[in-house]
């Protein structure tokens, strides 16, 4: 079981609540917006043809639906395509530009790099 501050942190890292905070820097940056480099640390992060099930299988753990799991602002899981999809997506709508993931992860990710890259 997680801890009441950790499901209190994925919570704040919804979906709606990510694209609130990148508002929050995209207001304090003003016409410097465009310069800022944003960066998530993906939390729960995973290469799997089964997406719907790692979700289903974590997302009880804080307190959230699977649906929520997958669009927060902490979750990159999914195929490399649909992984590289979610990243151009929050892209263009959150503007962020950098991933990270962990050192357990950075293998598996490396496909996602290797089909992202000069995009």
């Amino acid at each position: 079981m997680v801890s009441a501050v950790t499901a209190d942190a994925v919570k704040t890292s919804l979906a709606e609540q990510t694209l609130e905070k990148v508002g929050w820097v995209r207001e304090g940056a003003g016409a410097r917006f465009d310069e800022i480099e944003l960066q998530i640390r993906y939390f729960l992060a995973a290469i799997t043809d089964n997406a719907k099930g790692f979700a289903a299988a974590v997302a009880p753990n804080f307190g959230i639906t699977p649906d929520e799991a997958l669009s927060s602002g902490i979750s990159l899981v999914g195929t490399v395509d649909g992984v590289c999809e979610q990243l151009q997506r929050r892209r263009d709508e959150w503007g962020v530009s950098y991933a990270v993931v962990g050192e357990d992860n950075f293998e598996a990710f490396a496909p996602v790099v290797a089909q992202l890259a000069g995009n």
